[in-house]
């Protein structure tokens, strides 16, 4: 079970959990399923963040009575944050590709496959993701269409191609560029989900850093996963406060995407813009009462599928990780 992966291993699965015990089942028997990889040529890291349940033990029993022959590593990081449990299975990998699983996370049968071969037949290719479908746990919410990237559901661009950021369901990513982002020295990173926190900007930091250095990030069709949607998450609220915590994350995110405008056009407004806090939260709260004055309904955030109340909530989630800096 603990058995170290062979020198020839070609691609390290991270899965990176929480208290995951009803979710790791379905996520463990779509990972058994694939195909096109043999056995020898993968492993599976299971990164047990601090949880309370018996998440660890459940995930060598049912890979156990699978047989799948596929080596599996069952690991602890006790510092909470998706971040540090990502950084601890970067540092286990023995793969050339390290492929990010959430514990909610479906995996089509061919995914590592493909995954696997686009990064053979594209050496410039650093980091990818895909497609994700939505599973419901009980009834789809009549505005979860409009706002399901919110969420980590459906396409992330209108085709393959190279993008700026993907998410983090599924990102596959070389692991000579995973040791040079996430190392346990590193500065600055977000600490993504902790906990009950929704912060889920670390993906994101991540694919930012990557193309800041030169690296390419592409999004593929053909890469699919299922994302397992609970009931708990299915209700306004939640999606109301996993907004402004992106925002609040994307107060840090800005300085990045800001130094990659530059490289297309360098201008001297843009330098000072990326350096000031200030600069950056006069221009949030300007555009935040703009939004204000034009949609005043916006102002009723509670109400069930009000579109304009998301722009609302984003910005006073930035606004406020902004002020927080």
């Amino acid at each position: 079970m603990s058995a170290a992966a062979s020198s020839a291993t070609k691609c390290s699965v991270v899965i990176c959990t929480f208290n995951g015990e009803r979710r790791l089942p379905a996520t463990l028997h779509h990972l058994a399923a694939q195909t096109g990889l043999s056995p020898s040529a993968w492993e599976v890291i299971v990164v047990d963040n601090a949880s309370n349940d018996q998440s660890a033990e459940l995930c060598r029993s049912i890979w156990l009575s699978m047989n799948t022959g596929v080596p599996m590593q069952v690991i602890d990081e006790p510092t909470p944050g998706l971040t540090h449990a990502r950084i601890r299975g970067v540092g286990a990998a023995s793969g050339a590709i390290v492929v990010f699983v959430d514990d909610d996370n479906w995996l089509d049968a061919n995914y590592l496959q493909v995954a696997c071969e686009l990064l053979d037949q594209h050496p410039e290719i650093a980091i990818c993701g895909g497609r994700t479908e939505p599973v419901f746990e009980s009834v789809r919410p009549n505005w979860f269409e409009q706002h399901s990237n919110w969420f980590a559901v459906g396409s992330q661009a209108a085709q393959s191609g190279e993008v700026t950021c993907v998410w983090g369901c599924g990102l596959t990513i070389r692991a000579e560029v995973a040791r040079r982002f996430l190392t346990p020295d590193a500065t600055g990173l977000l600490n993504d989900r902790t906990g009950s926190s929704l912060s889920s900007g670390g993906d994101t930091q991540l694919c930012l850093r990557a193309a800041l250095a030169g690296y390419k990030v592409w999004y593929s069709e053909q890469l699919r996963l299922r994302h397992w949607m609970p009931q708990s998450r299915m209700n306004w609220t939640h999606l109301i406060k996993l907004i402004f915590a992106i925002g609040v994350d994307e107060s840090r995110l800005k300085r990045y995407r800001l130094q990659l405008q530059r490289r297309k056009r360098d201008r001297a407004w843009i330098r000072w813009y990326a350096d000031s806090r200030l600069l950056q939260l006069a221009w949030c709260l300007t555009a935040l009462m703009a939004h204000i004055v034009r949609n005043p309904t916006s102002l009723t955030v509670t109400e069930e599928g009000n579109r304009q109340a998301v722009p609302l909530v984003f910005r006073l989630g930035n606004a406020a990780g902004l002020m927080r800096r």
